[in-house]
């Protein structure tokens, strides 16, 4: 009840009392996609190791070390676009690294230069990091809140699963 009124305060919507359970499957079901999706992306680089490091004239540590940063920066963006998202809301973040990502990857089909071809893959990783983040807050969000710890495991579950089968 509220004091001025006398009636009962209408009840908080919440992202989980949002959606039905179907919509929540499909949710879930969105975010492995995207998770193994963008895992796969993040581990793409070391398939065409060899051919990457000829096209270069570089070592193939050179692009382990390409990888490395982009597997850094990835872990950079999800922290800058999580507090970006928090700041500014989810939906402009998204389209932020979601053109951020799309104009990394237009641009590395073009690349000639190692140096230039790095930054595009930090660049890139700083993207992915955004999509990691935005994936699982967008489930965790739209779930009940008591299975929530045990309903993010299939998407944590399944990154790392295609990390490990795409680096063996």
């Amino acid at each position: 009840m509220t004091s001025q009124t006398g009636r009962l305060a209408p009840a908080a919507v919440t992202a989980a009392s949002a959606y039905t359970p179907r919509e929540r499957k499909l949710i879930l079901t969105f975010a492995i996609i995207g998770a193994l999706i963008e895992s796969m992306e993040l581990n793409l680089l070391s398939f065409p190791l060899r051919d990457l490091a000829g096209s270069f004239a570089v070592t193939n540590q050179a692009v382990v070390g390409v990888i490395t940063l982009q597997s850094v920066a990835s872990i950079a963006g999800g922290l800058l676009f999580g507090w970006l998202a928090d700041r500014h809301g989810r939906k402009l973040t998204y389209v932020a690294f979601t053109a951020l990502y799309s104009v990394a990857a237009v641009v590395g089909g073009f690349i000639t230069d190692f140096g230039v071809f790095t930054a595009s893959r930090v660049v890139a990783g700083l993207a992915m990091g955004g999509a990691f983040g935005v994936i699982f807050a967008m489930f965790a969000e739209s779930w009940r809140r008591s299975p929530v710890g045990r309903s993010c495991r299939p998407p944590t579950t399944s990154w790392n699963e295609s990390t490990k089968k795409s680096t063996t």
